[in-house]
């Protein structure tokens, strides 16, 4: 398997910055934010083209995903990042269901709803080879491995797949690993690393947490990865201790604090989150350690 890093944990970095980065902290690629704070506006993602060709080119790096914040509703302003990836030579675009659930219609309108909208974009992106990633997510109609398989089921997996992420799945979907990876097989092309875990505060409550303390075991998650054997991207996006004040998330969450302190330089936590990581995968003997392979 290869690393990358979501570019959501550096907005205070240029994406010559990020590259130079994640190059010399030793990562394989950059998961690319397209998003109108940062770092990729997608309404000027063509435009930004020739300056991330100059970035992986200067480091070596690749661009596994192009990660949007547009949903199938924002089919026309999803068109030009699919070109964009395919210029970079990304594996996918991000792409998002709609407006988060909220209890006011039942989960078979909205999932007729997306099969629907889907059906549409993959007719609309069949001139690129990009393919459109649904990630696994709390408060969407794909919280788990089962319900994003419900989801994709109907259609061809080199135009669909999904991303992988324990750590939404803590917050909400979570399923044994493996089964759960054994189930959306055919589907899994990236996954996101990050951690959550649940705790009293007045009632329950959950918070992003630090990779090896949260309630997802990434290993026994790596383990899972190695047995069904996935080859791809795992993109460090783990939320604990950035402050990133405004932004938000997949579903219009806050992705942290507006005061939360650093719990260390993002250097370092990038750093040692990779460390670990390749430390869980040599204890586990598989592959996840490396440079090989580079897709699902």
């Amino acid at each position: 398997m290869k690393h990358s890093v979501f570019t959501v944990l550096l907005p205070d970095r240029t994406l010559e910055e990020v590259f130079h980065l994640l190059r010399d902290v030793g990562y394989d690629g950059v998961e690319v934010r397209v998003q109108q704070d940062y770092h990729v506006a997608p309404d000027r993602v063509l435009s930004q083209v020739p300056t991330l060709a100059r970035a992986m080119a200067d480091t070596g790096l690749e661009i596994p995903v192009l990660a949007t914040y547009l949903t199938l509703q924002d089919r026309k302003a999803l068109l030009p990042v699919f070109e964009a990836a395919d210029q970079l030579g990304a594996r996918g675009v991000r792409v998002g269901l709609g407006p988060p659930l909220d209890g006011t219609r039942s989960y078979r309108e909205v999932l007729a709803e997306a099969q629907q909208g889907l059906k549409g974009l993959i007719e609309a992106i069949r001139p690129f080879r990009a393919r459109a990633f649904f990630e696994i997510h709390f408060r969407t109609v794909i919280a788990s491995p089962s319900l994003a398989y419900l989801l994709l089921e109907p259609f061809d997996p080199g135009r669909v797949g999904v991303i992988f992420d324990p750590g939404n799945m803590i917050v909400e979907g979570r399923e044994d690993w493996r089964v759960g990876l054994e189930v959306v097989r055919e589907y899994l092309e990236h996954v996101h690393v990050k951690n959550a875990s649940w705790h009293r505060k007045g009632g329950w409550q959950w918070k992003w947490d630090a990779l090896e303390d949260g309630m997802a075991d990434w290993t026994q998650v790596l383990a899972a990865l190695v047995a069904v054997g996935y080859q791809g991207y795992l993109s460090n996006e783990n939320l604990s201790g950035v402050s990133l004040p405004g932004a938000t998330g997949f579903i219009g969450e806050k992705l942290s604090g507006e005061a939360a302190a650093p719990r260390r330089p993002i250097e370092t936590q990038l750093r040692e989150d990779l460390e670990y990581l390749k430390r869980l995968a040599a204890n586990l003997g598989g592959p996840c350690g490396g440079t090989a392979g580079g897709g699902a």
